[in-house]
């Protein structure tokens, strides 16, 4: 299921984090909360 969702995910990255958050530290904290919200396993 997310193969079908990486699309998703990656705009996700692009329009809402990486333009507000330049620091991999906190793009890592800020992804896993957004994966469980949309359902997308690890």
């Amino acid at each position: 299921m997310a193969g079908k969702r990486s699309p998703m995910l990656t705009r996700w990255l692009a329009a809402e984090l990486a333009h507000a958050e330049r620091h991999p530290d906190r793009v890592r904290e800020e992804l896993p909360p957004h994966c469980r919200d949309e359902r997308i396993e690890r």
